[in-house]
């Protein structure tokens, strides 16, 4: 994924958190489609199991920062202290979804 791509997906996380005023986690998974441009595919308000790695590899966790967010406690460093990876493992490797039709969900900045 380029560069452009990961921080467009940032920003667009990031508006997103701010128009629903969540407070804790918020996991926003996208599709890339053929084209770059980013589809949410799903909101999860709560740690998510992506994020599990956070437990061993992070200072804090995520299941710890969504008990500081929600306690009005301050964040924790998100800073890793040791190297993690997480594999999806439904679908294939490898294996491209064809998208279900042109759904694209734009927030004015």
């Amino acid at each position: 994924m380029s560069g452009k791509v990961a921080q467009e997906a940032v920003e667009l996380a990031r508006c997103v958190l701010e128009r629903l005023d969540v407070v804790g986690v918020l996991c926003v998974e996208f599709f890339v489609a053929h084209d770059g441009s980013l589809l949410i595919n799903e909101l999860a308000p709560r740690p998510h199991n992506s994020g599990h790695l956070t437990v061993d590899a992070c200072i804090t966790s995520q299941f710890e920062q969504q008990l500081r967010a929600v306690c009005g406690l301050p964040l924790g460093s998100t800073e890793m202290h040791r190297p993690a990876a997480m594999a999806n493992l439904l679908g294939g490797y490898g294996r491209v979804a064809s998208p279900i039709g042109p759904l694209r969900v734009r927030f004015p900045a």
